[in-house]
């Protein structure tokens, strides 16, 4: 089983050994831009390959991924999984403080949009 560890700074997701959400899916650096791109065939295909025995996603700092940005999570979990299940059919933990830092340009992840 493939596990991926991320968060929402850079700082630490490196002190998990892991990586950012936008850096590991491609995707937009800012959580106030609505653009979204979907990726290439072929650059879709290359992250099929990376992912292909992925089962488990851990989300540190949810205070700071804004509802926008776990949207493009599980948009692109959906495209690179070629599926409509929530997250790809992957398995998500997340973890943080909502008593800490709230997403900039953005809403909580429980907030209604």
């Amino acid at each position: 089983m493939s596990v991926l560890l991320s968060s929402y700074s850079g700082l630490a997701a490196f002190n998990l050994n892991g990586t950012t959400p936008h850096s590991a899916l491609a995707l937009p650096i800012t959580q106030a831009s609505s653009n979204f791109n979907m990726l290439s065939d072929e650059i879709s295909h290359k992250f099929v390959l990376i992912f292909f025995d992925l089962q488990l996603i851990i989300i540190d700092e949810i205070s700071k991924v804004g509802a926008r940005t776990l949207h493009q999570i599980d948009q692109r979990l959906w495209q690179i999984f070629k599926t409509s299940k929530a997250c790809g059919g992957l398995s998500v933990i997340t973890v943080g403080d909502f008593n800490q830092l709230k997403p900039t340009g953005d809403s909580y992840v429980f907030e209604a949009d």
